[in-house]
This record gives structure tokens, C-alpha cells and sequence, in this order.
């Protein structure tokens, strides 16, 4: 009931409204005021759902505890400090009670885009934005260590090791790990063109391509999961509409219809890149052309995941040239972040681990992250998620958490998360890792029909008979992170495209 009513204000009001109590309680002094609006807070968190009275209460009652322990010392050196310290609590439990309350029926998106409407600056709706994304990473990392050490655990600690060194090493591998996650989050965000800005839709405008594609998903929905002749008018339908010709993606200075035909889409010119003095790849020259699907095999190691970041400007190269549409990628070149911005919304790059892909608090917002920092109109944003959802098959998952879903329908996510963007080139880090056969074919088929759209598709893999099955020009690297001329038959397992 509280939660609907809530629903019912705008999200600026809220937050406002928010931010004003806080700020009441934070001034009052008076006990009696405290006590009423603690239990204010009482009966408000109370008639929750059970789920949302857990998300509540006991954080708001874990926070109380942690600011009366840091306000003991007070008390022991002022026998006169019982009623500050009383104050603290009251003040730590209304407050964070109200921010949760208030928090619990808003998205992130939607206080982002509340906190915008109020003209705000955009570093610190970045650095809330941000704060809550972080604070989900580190719960999911401490809850994931946790379960590990119950899992491995026999009831007994070694001798010389005590509960606090299990503890304190447990507090140290999550903050390790949640960096790690963090950091991945961060250039997954870049990868889709984020800038630290947050612009809002523009009035409806664009007509977009991504309305036709409706007939053919229903036919191909009709239709056994191998049947390509739908994906193919399905992937002219995505490459050649409206979305294409009004394309906001192009805006870079891409190479003209005459220049397209000579100039490679990616080369790579004697490249080399080194890990802490180790190198991963050395003289690497390899060129993708526009319309080409082109796929990396090689061992474990031999730098196919490296060349990828490389590609999508995650890394720079230590010495060679990398060209992207005749443009040299260099430190200068992404230093502007218009450019830069402009350049991830053309390379889409789908993580091998789709975990570290997803950061929104539900799969619509995922999609949607992309097409939105590019600034498109509402109604052509609102049509590129609802088909990009729908093409694989998560539209039913849509106000689900990311991190609730299953390997492959992270992976399903993130690969409609990248595609609702429309780049000119999809950069897929062994896409069929961890899907079933089903969700094998919806990525095979999409794929063929994007590259009969006259789009470029650039995936690593181990399989052999997946490329077979595209009819991709396979580029072998060796163990010595050299391009060769000839396959081995060690770089590619010949049974199942799924992993």
C-alpha cells in the first residue's frame, strides 16, 4: 500500500521530498520529534511486503548498530553523552530507513533521470549513479564469497587461524573482487558509449526500422529455430531501414560508398601489446573488411581476448597501428570524448563473461543504457529495446534483475543490450560459451542475418565446426601470439558449437 501511494508521486518529488526529511533529522535536536519519527518509520516499514520489510528493516537496524559502535568511545569518556548517542541511533535508523523506503520504488535510471530534471551537475548524479551500482557489486561479491567459504568449509578452522583472520580475509578477497567487477562494469559502460552525461530523449521524431522487424519475428517465432529463410529478411530489415539512413552512429566521418569498398573496417599493422613486461601479442596484421564475419581461433592464451579489447579501445597498442574505418585509435584520437563516445557506439563489444556486462537494476534498463546515450527520440529508443528484447527471446524478462537470471540469459541480455545500439561492427568474445542448443541457433541465425545486413561480425572461439557452420574466414593465432597461415588441429574442437 505504501509502496503504491509512493508510486503515485513523481520521482523528482520524492527525492525531494526525500532529501528534506533527511535533512530535518539531521538538524533537529529534539528527542520527542526523533521518537515520533522514528515511529513513523516504524509503521511505515512495517505494513511492507515481507520481502521489502527484510530490505528495510534489517539494513536500517545494521546501520544504527554500526553508528552506535562508533560513537562508544564518546560515551566512556562522558557518562553525559547517553542522550547524543540515543540521538545517533534514531537519527541513523530514520534516515536510512527513509532513503531504502524511497529507493525501493525507484530504479536507477529513474532516480538518474529525477536527479536530472532538478539540474543537478552531471558528476554528482554520475557519482550516485555510480555508488549504487557499487554497493550491489560489493553485497553480490561478499554474498558469493560467503557461500564459497560455507560450501569448502568442515566446521573447523586450522590451527593458528582464527575466526577473525576468516573474516578479515573474507573482507579483503570481497573489496579485491568487487574492484575487479567494478572495473570490468566501468568499460563495459564506455563500451556502450557512455561519457558521464545523462541526456534526456528528445521530442519523437525518427522513423525507425525496428517496427518491421515484427512480422518476421512472429514468422520465425512460427517457424522451426533452423529455419533461416525469416532471420535473413529479418537482418535486411535491421540493416537497411530507416534507422540506418538517419543513422547517429555514422556521425564519426566514415569512409564514402567508394572509399568503403578499399578501406578495411579494422587493420591491424604489426601491432604488439605487453601485460607487465609479458607479451600477449607480437606484430599482429590482420585486416576485416565491411561486410566480412570473421573468426579468431587459437589456443588458450595466445592473445584472441587481448586483440578484442584492443579493437574496442580498451587497451592501446605498445607499438604497430590500429585503424578503425582509416582512423588511427591512439591515446589522442580517444582523448576527445565526443569522438570516443562516437567510436564505442560503432564497435559493439559483447564481454565472454556476461556478469561482467550487466550492471542496470533490470534487463529493460540494460537494453536500453546504450541506445539512451546516444540521445535517441523516446518512441525510437522505446522500439529498438522492445525488438532487441524480443529478437532473444528475454522481452518476458524485462523488469527482472540481471543478476537473477541464468548463464545464458545473461548472455542473451548482453547480446541484446549491444545490438539494440546498432554498430557497425559486432566484436563477440566466444559467443556461444555456456548456451544450450536453442540459444546456440538464436545467436548462429542472428548472426548470419546480420552479416547479410552488410554489417561486420568479429568473433574468438574454439570451434571449428562453428565456424564451418557460419562460413567465417577463421584468422589462426599460435601460442607465440603470431597470425599463421595454417590451422592446427589443437586450436579447434570439432564437436558442438555450445560449450
Amino acid at each position: 500500500m505504501v509502496d503504491r501511494a509512493l508510486s503515485c508521486v513523481s520521482a523528482p518529488v520524492r527525492l525531494v521530498g526525500m532529501f528534506v526529511c533527511v535533512l530535518c533529522v539531521c538538524l533537529t535536536q529534539s528527542p520527542l520529534y526523533l521518537m515520533l519519527m522514528a515511529a513513523i518509520a516504524l509503521v511505515l516499514v512495517a505494513v511492507r511486503p515481507a520481502r521489502g520489510l527484510r530490505a528495510t528493516f534489517v539494513p536500517a537496524l545494521g546501520a544504527t548498530g554500526l553508528a552506535v559502535v562508533l560513537a562508544l568511545p564518546a560515551l566512556l569518556l562522558s557518562a553525559s553523552a547517553t542522550g547524543a548517542m540515543l540521538k545517533i541511533a534514531l537519527k541513523t535508523f530514520i534516515n536510512v530507513s527513509l532513503v531504502l523506503g524511497v529507493s525501493w520504488t525507484l530504479t536507477w535510471s529513474r532516480m538518474s533521470a529525477a536527479l536530472k530534471m532538478l539540474h543537478l551537475p552531471d558528476e554528482v548524479i554520475f557519482t550516485f549513479d555510480m555508488a549504487l551500482k557499487h554497493i550491489e557489486v560489493l553485497g553480490r561479491t561478499a554474498h558469493s564469497l560467503c557461500e564459497s567459504v560455507m560450501l569448502r568449509s568442515v566446521g573447523r578452522a586450522p590451527e593458528g587461524f582464527s575466526r577473525t583472520d576468516s573474516i578479515a580475509g573474507i573482507m579483503g578477497m570481497t573489496f579485491i573482487k568487487a574492484m575487479e567487477c567494478s572495473r570490468a562494469m566501468d568499460e563495459a559502460m564506455l563500451c556502450r558509449g557512455f561519457a558521464g552525461a545523462y541526456p534526456l530523449p528528445r521530442a519523437p521524431g525518427l522513423a525507425g526500422a525496428m517496427r518491421s522487424m515484427r512480422p518476421a519475428w512472429r514468422c520465425w517465432q512460427c517457424c522451426a529455430p533452423c529455419c533461416r529463410h525469416c532471420w535473413f529478411r529479418l537482418g535486411m530489415q535491421i540493416g537497411k531501414g530507416d534507422v540506418l539512413a538517419n543513422d547517429t552512429n555514422n556521425a564519426m566521418g566514415a569512409s564514402g560508398a567508394a572509399g568503403a569498398e578499399v578501406t578495411p573496417l579494422i587493420e591491424f599493422r604489426d601491432v604488439v601489446f605487453s601485460y607487465a613486461g609479458h607479451t600477449v601479442v607480437d606484430g599482429v596484421s590482420l585486416q576485416v573488411n565491411r561486410g566480412e564475419l570473421v573468426a579468431l581461433l587459437g589456443p588458450n592464451g595466445c592473445g584472441k581476448t587481448t586483440i578484442m579489447r584492443l579493437i574496442n579501445g580498451l587497451e592501446l597498442a605498445d607499438a604497430g597501428a590500429y585503424l578503425f574505418d582509416g582512423h588511427a585509435v591512439d591515446a589522442a584520437y580517444l582523448k576527445d570524448s565526443a569522438t570516443a563516445q562516437r567510436f564505442h557506439q560503432r564497435v559493439g563489444f559483447v564481454f565472454q563473461n556476461a556478469d561482467a556486462q550487466l550492471f542496470c537494476a533490470t534487463v529493460g534498463e540494460e537494453v536500453a543504457f546504450g541506445p539512451a546515450q546516444m540521445g535517441l527520440p523516446a518512441d525510437e529508443l522505446e522500439r529498438r529495446v522492445r525488438d532487441a528484447m524480443e529478437l532473444f527471446q528475454v522481452a518476458d524478462l524485462a523488469d527482472v534483475s540481471p543478476y537473477q537470471l541464468s548463464g545464458g540469459q545473461k548472455k542473451r541480455v548482453a547480446l541484446a543490450a549491444v545490438v539494440s545500439m546498432n554498430p557497425d561492427i559486432l566484436v563477440l568474445d566466444e559467443p556461444t560459451n555456456g548456451l544450450d542448443e536453442d540459444s546456440c541457433d538464436i545467436v548462429v541465425n542472428f548472426l548470419l542475418a546480420y552479416v547479410a545486413a552488410g554489417k561486420t561480425v568479429l568473433m574468438s572461439t574454439h570451434h571449428q565446426d562453428l565456424v564451418r557452420r557460419l562460413g567465417a574466414r577463421a584468422i589462426y593465432i599460435d601460442r607465440y601470439h603470431h597470425v599463421v597461415e595454417a590451422p592446427v588441429s589443437s586450436y579447434g574442437t570439432e564437436s558442438g558449437a555450445a560449450e
